[in-house]
């Protein structure tokens, strides 16, 4: 049961961040190649070299985060339906994914990083697991215990309301798609140590 846990955790982390462009009434069809992005984006910052870690990460999630700012504007500003506006960015990422790597694996993830996909904590659970539900109490916390989660539930309940009342639904909206990124693109680090 773990062993299948620690394989559907780059999902389910996934799963987490389309739960929240859900809770707005939105969809986000740019996950998948989001976390296909930070995949790539990845294995090519680390080249195989573990000391790499700390640009790679950061590289990895600064474009998965532009990623979700992209999409939260074309909903926002230009008033793009969510199903369009993430279907585009989506069909963009897979095209210069194929273009860059030419269709065939590029770079390497050291075998020291692979510890978040085959390590176990207390030989109980894996370490992927664990960071599956570390996201899900985080983001669990943040909806329901912080004022912008609150905003959030309150936008994608009515956003006209939450704008009578004073809540910056459009903010909320764009935070939703970053976030919704965010979760993709560690949906993407943790698919990186499993393949």
């Amino acid at each position: 049961v773990m062993d299948n846990a620690r394989q559907a955790a780059p999902l389910g982390i996934i799963a987490l961040g389309q739960a929240l462009i859900l809770m707005m009434g939105r969809l986000d069809l740019s996950v998948g190649a989001t976390a296909g992005l930070a995949n790539v984006v990845l294995a090519t910052a680390f080249a195989g070299n573990m000391d790499n870690m700390p640009m790679a990460l950061a590289l990895t999630l600064a474009l998965g985060l532009s990623v979700g700012v992209v999409n939260g504007l074309l909903v926002v500003a230009l008033r793009i339906p969510a199903f369009l506006a993430t279907l585009a960015p989506s069909l963009v990422l897979a095209g210069g994914i194929l273009v860059y790597t030419g269709g065939s694996p590029r770079g390497s993830i050291p075998p020291a990083f692979r510890t978040i996909s085959e390590g176990w904590l207390f030989g109980i659970l894996p370490w992927s697991v664990v960071i599956w539900i570390a996201c899900g109490v985080i983001l669990m916390l943040f909806v329901h215990y912080t004022l912008a989660g609150r905003k959030m539930l309150l936008s994608g309940a009515n956003a006209t309301a939450a704008k009578l009342n004073g809540i910056a639904a459009d903010g909320m909206v764009i935070l939703s798609f970053v976030l919704a990124s965010l979760m993709a693109t560690i949906g993407g680090i943790l698919l990186s140590a499993i393949t």
